[in-house]
């Protein structure tokens, strides 16, 4: 075990500006991995090449290779099963390695990094600044999304983007601050970031955020935590205030918050009077005799007898029209269809529940989640059948992502397409969407798959139960008819009708209830009266 210190004197140790010692994990990853060890000085002809299996060094020579280290860590826990067995599945951890590896590139775009994930190069990243950076890791789409935050305080320098708010997503997988370009895990700056967007995001959702803030190291204490994701700040609130005021600022610079614009357009410019010139008075004609108490002098008016006359036209009697009593008991006896009933029983409340009177009870359902319980069964369903319907779309959408929600997609790319998706690879981190399920608007494709694989990243493996069902619970949650949403007499009556049908109609896919009904007996007891 050897691990030298960064530290050139005992004062650095109350201004840390380091992450670490020199090989202090080494140690405790070769005792639980096979490790390759390649090394050279760059005064040196040759290097050295060690093998280490299980903390036991297996050999040790000269080799040929570049100046500097390179570590290949092979069969993690090979030799102690049962931490193996806390291993997740293999897309959860490569998830986990991919989200370090953003931590490390975003906060450090001057260097060259490359990752590859079974023989298939991910990402190759050149040096670059912060904003080529970011488009390099998640996509060349991204770069209209970014807006600059700037702010040079005597506290703190704060700099990085923010995501528009319209790019919000419903996940908060990109947001990364860096303190001193450590990356940080802060619940209070990231409670001013979501101040200052305000009501600037759409409902259920979170913005996205790089941001880099560089503080005096002896204003910070960054060793409360195990993992330094942590820090605790000597003057937080000040902190905050500054944050919170730089990402507002930006959100109005760039003319994402509503602001005024002062600049003087040069097509409405005013003439300005030459006051050397003299003021012509303007002229005023009176005529004397006009007296505006005489009658015959104006126009003339309709008599009063001729004005009471037509009034008396709107009051003449209509034409009586022979009934008899027959005649209406006949029409109060017809008897109502039983669609006519149905469509007179549902009622639809503030657009997002609905109503139903029955003989022996109020029944109010919530039209979202009585949605997803039939898109969900009907999914499922759908995975049983070999003729499938798609609307196929007229031209085929092209979706561009970034490499983790790439190596996502694929995984759940066939259980997509069993529950109606047309969906196929398209080169690197892209993908063609040729259709999409029949209740899906063709619109809105692009951003139905974003929502599924946010979703995806919220909901996968917190139930014990297929990918499969997984997915069809996901596409349910986010097809569903929204809150708010008016409906047409037919699709409520449609809505109450396919939920009946469902195996389990009591509740929606993720364990709410998608109806409360009210008894008579119920409402009997309310009001201490018996009908």
């Amino acid at each position: 075990r050897y691990a030298t210190s960064k530290l050139q004197e005992a004062n650095d140790l109350q201004s840390l500006q380091t992450k670490g010692f020199r090989g202090e994990a080494m140690a405790s990853i070769a005792a639980i991995a096979q490790v390759e060890l390649k090394t050279r000085k760059k005064n040196n002809d040759t290097g050295v090449q060690i093998l280490i299996e299980g903390g036991t060094v297996k050999s040790q020579k000269d080799a040929v290779c570049p100046v500097g280290t390179s570590l290949s860590v092979k069969n993690l826990f090979f030799n102690t099963p049962a931490r193996r067995n806390f291993l997740k599945s293999d897309p959860v951890e490569t998830r986990h390695l991919l989200e370090e590896f953003h931590r490390i590139a975003i906060a450090h775009p001057e260097l060259h990094l490359s990752l590859h994930h079974n023989n298939q190069e991910i990402y190759h990243l050149t040096p670059s600044n912060l904003r080529q950076r970011l488009v390099g890791l998640f996509g060349k789409n991204f770069n209209e999304r970014l807006v600059p935050v700037s702010e040079d305080t005597s506290i703190v320098n704060i700099s990085g983007f923010i995501g528009k708010p319209e790019y919000a997503r419903k996940t908060r997988g990109e947001q990364y601050f860096f303190v001193n370009r450590r990356f940080v895990k802060d619940g209070y700056l990231h409670h001013a970031v979501s101040k200052a967007f305000s009501e600037n995001l759409p409902a259920g959702t979170f913005p996205s955020y790089f941001l880099f803030l560089e503080i005096d190291p002896k204003h910070i204490d960054i060793n409360i935590h195990p993992t330094k994701t942590e820090i605790k700040f000597d003057d937080e609130r000040s902190i905050y205030s500054i944050l919170r005021a730089a990402v507002t600022t930006s959100l109005g610079k760039f003319s994402i918050s509503p602001s005024l614009d002062f600049e003087k357009d040069p097509n409405l410019e005013l003439s300005v009077t030459d006051l050397k010139k003299p003021v012509v008075e303007p002229g005023i004609t009176i005529n004397k005799e006009y007296n505006p108490f005489n009658v015959t002098s104006g126009g003339s008016a309709p008599s009063k007898k001729a004005h009471q006359q037509e009034w008396k036209k709107l009051y003449e009697a209509l034409p009586e029209v022979e009934t008899d009593a027959n005649t209406e008991q006949t029409e109060l006896d017809i008897e109502k269809t039983e669609n006519e009933i149905d469509e007179i029983n549902l009622i639809q409340l503030k657009d997002g529940f609905v109503m139903e009177c029955t003989p022996s009870a109020f029944v109010i359902y919530n039209q979202q989640l009585a949605h997803q319980r039939v898109l969900y069964e009907k999914n499922l369903a759908l995975h049983k059948k070999q003729d499938k319907t798609i609307q196929q779309e007229l031209f085929p959408v092209t979706y561009e992502c970034n490499s983790k929600d790439a190596i996502l997609l694929s995984e759940i790319l066939s259980d997509l397409n069993d529950i109606g998706f047309d969906i196929r690879t398209f080169g690197k981190n892209a993908f063609i969407i040729h259709g999409i399920p029949n209740y899906l608007k063709t619109n809105q494709a692009v951003s139905i798959i974003e929502s599924i694989v946010d979703q995806y990243k919220n909901n996968a493996g917190k139930e014990h139960i297929s990918p499969y069902e997984q997915i069809c619970k996901v596409a349910a949650l986010v097809a569903a008819v929204k809150p708010t949403t008016p409906l047409s007499k037919l699709q409520v009556q449609q809505l109450v009708s396919d939920l009946k049908a469902c195996k389990n109609p009591n509740l929606s896919p993720f364990g709410k209830p998608t109806f409360y009904s009210l008894s008579i007996s119920e409402i009997e007891n309310h009001f201490n009266r018996k009908l």
